[in-house]
């Protein structure tokens, strides 16, 4: 049994193999046994059984990339018209991804075979997660999570969100800065909201490596302002729903769904919605000044666990606060569980820990009520906003000893 240093200086053991072996192949063979149910009875019955709102041809998303190739080669722009995408979507993806297509070959013939290798990276970073637990609790969040129905969402919608997950989770695990740079920058060129990332690796780098990724950082950063019309077109491609979907958009759709039923002018809608937005920001500002004036405890064996809640809560918040996001995205909370679960003890029933991972899970399952649950489903959501700024603030500022070169 491997030990692990805990806050305070006692030692913790990290979970024997016998429980996080069968951790794993439960979550692997769950996946398994669902694609392999879609491939008997079909893809469209068999994740309707668990509730996820299938769409077909399989991997529905990588299609708009593939008609969008189509588009190309017939002479259109896929990012006003895509009639090669099975639903005529517009593209709204970096232009990247269309280069990575067409060197790659992958047609509407063989995009089943990149889905399915999405699939696996997104599995593989969570296995990474899993195999790292060190309390009984923070495992069965893990579990619960990976197989939500924002997870299951994603797997069947085929997303690259699954690419991006993957390359911060190396980015944030990596002690070498040239693999760190490279693989958040890759990320935020794939996916270009994973460079808020870029925060936690510069705060628990040395200052050697605090360049090599504050650079790259700043190119990336370069690179997409330079590129302004491109993201105006996909932020003009991508809908905004409050169906299925997260974030202040989002939510201002929900409110002003509410507001046409009870009848309302559009001056009194126009006054209800901004009242909304306001709200939401005062409450996400008030929390990182409420976090940074009381940081939580950050301990010296935290490194690895401090990077990922900063970078993928960063992810969580900013998408959260500035759009309209599809469920899938929330898969972008998990990693965040380690870090919270980090001095669970004897008494893990009295840890604000279990809160937290009941809250992940509920706003990752949420959706699944459909239509009841949309409200509900969106306060859920800007609380666990309020809560991880919180969190991250703390951590910002409260120095460890990772500040200091720490290579955990």
């Amino acid at each position: 049994m491997e030990t692990l240093s805990a806050p305070g200086g006692a030692t913790r053991a990290r979970l024997p193999a016998s429980l996080r072996v069968p951790a794993l192949v439960a979550v692997w063979a769950s996946v398994g046994v669902l694609f392999a149910g879609a491939a008997v009875v079909g893809w469209s019955r068999m994740w309707s059984l668990v509730r996820i709102p299938p769409m077909w041809p399989p991997f529905a998303d990588l299609r708009t990339i593939t008609g969008g190739l189509l588009t190309l080669q017939a002479g259109g722009d896929p990012f006003v018209d895509n009639p090669f995408d099975p639903w005529h979507r517009p593209l709204n993806y970096p232009v990247i991804w269309l280069t990575i297509f067409r060197s790659l070959g992958i047609t509407d013939a063989t995009v089943v075979w990149f889905g399915v290798l999405l699939v696996v990276l997104f599995l593989a970073g969570v296995s990474c997660l899993i195999w790292r637990a060190r309390a009984v609790s923070e495992l069965a969040a893990l579990l619960g999570c990976t197989l939500s129905f924002a997870s299951l969402f994603v797997m069947e919608r085929g997303n690259t969100d699954m690419a991006a997950f993957a390359l911060v989770m190396l980015g944030l695990l990596a002690r070498p800065p040239v693999v760190v740079a490279a693989a958040l920058g890759a990320a935020a060129m794939l996916k270009l909201f994973p460079s808020a990332a870029f925060v936690a690796a510069l705060l628990r780098q040395g200052r050697g490596r605090r360049l090599v990724v504050g650079a790259t950082a700043l190119a990336i950063l370069a690179l997409l302002a330079s590129r302004a019309g491109e993201l105006a077109q996909i932020a003009r491609a991508t809908p905004a729903t409050e169906v299925l979907s997260y974030g202040v958009v989002s939510g201002w759709v929900l409110v002003d769904r509410y507001a046409r039923e009870f009848g309302l002018d559009t001056l009194t809608m126009l006054g209800v919605n901004s009242y909304f937005v306001l709200v939401v920001w005062a409450a996400a500002i008030g929390s990182v000044v409420a976090g940074w004036r009381r940081p939580p405890g950050v301990g010296h064996d935290d490194g690895w666990r401090a990077r990922l809640c900063v970078g993928f809560g960063l992810i969580y918040a900013a998408t959260f606060l500035v759009g309209s996001n599809w469920a899938y995205r929330l898969i972008f909370l998990i990693p965040t569980l380690p870090w919270m679960f980090r001095q669970v003890g004897p008494q893990a029933w009295r840890s604000p820990a279990l809160a937290y991972g009941a809250l992940v899970w509920f706003v990752m399952n949420v959706h699944a009520l459909g239509h009841y649950g949309q409200v509900i489903g969106h306060l859920a959501s800007a609380a666990l906003a309020c809560v991880l700024l919180f969190v991250v603030s703390g951590i910002a500022r409260q120095p460890t000893p990772c500040h200091q070169g720490c290579r955990t």
